[in-house]
């Protein structure tokens, strides 16, 4: 039996069957979080994986309702909003999401290249279409501000209950941090520039 088959069969497998099999299966790549906080995510990634519809249209109907994809979404225009930009997400458009539904298989692309040829074979370069790297755009917000406070970082700020803090001091100092652990790191310098905050105004009044 082949992987193409073997997915198709979890495909069909009763929900809680494919939950069971894709919970074994999901790898938790985040270094930063402790053993508790990993099963909690392997477990919620489970049960998202295994809610998944199988029919395409389905599937990009059940995507689009996707919490943390909405939250993102209006995240992204607040800060447009505070800096007078309209801001537009092609890729998000309804037209879109109906022009890939219509051509689309009826179980879905086979994977990244299959589906940008089908979309835009016809406009794009070969080596854009068959490209397997992807940019990143780390350089941006690990500038060496940003190093410099997590160098200096001294654990605080953060969810103890979910983050091993050594961890994630040891991760921000690599030459490339996984963007995923940028809100962590926001997060503990907003702690850290509201206590220097505090500790000013207090001094101010002595």
């Amino acid at each position: 039996m082949g992987p193409t088959q073997v997915v198709v069969l979890i495909d069909f497998a009763p929900r809680a069957i494919r939950r069971a099999i894709i919970t074994r299966s999901i790898r938790v790549e985040q270094p930063w979080l402790n053993q508790r906080a990993k099963d909690l995510a392997r477990e919620l990634l489970a049960r998202k994986a295994s809610s998944e519809p199988r029919r395409i249209g389905d599937r990009m109907e059940w995507w689009q309702r996707l919490r943390y994809l909405r939250v993102s979404a209006d995240a992204l225009e607040l800060v447009a909003h505070d800096s007078d930009v309209r801001l537009a997400h092609p890729l998000a458009s309804p037209n879109f999401w109906n022009a890939v539904g219509a051509t689309a298989p009826r179980a879905g692309f086979a994977g990244r290249t299959d589906g940008v040829q089908r979309l835009f074979g016809d406009v794009l370069p070969t080596e854009i279409v068959q490209r397997t790297s992807k940019t990143n755009f780390n350089h941006v917000f690990m500038t060496e501000r940003t190093r410099a406070f997590a160098s200096a970082w001294d654990g605080s700020g953060v969810p103890e209950e979910w983050v091993d803090r050594q961890a994630l001091a040891h991760h921000w100092v690599r030459e490339q941090p996984s963007p995923q652990s940028g809100s962590l790191l926001q997060t503990a310098w907003l702690a850290s520039a509201a206590r220097d905050s505090v500790q000013q105004a207090a001094r101010c009044l002595l």
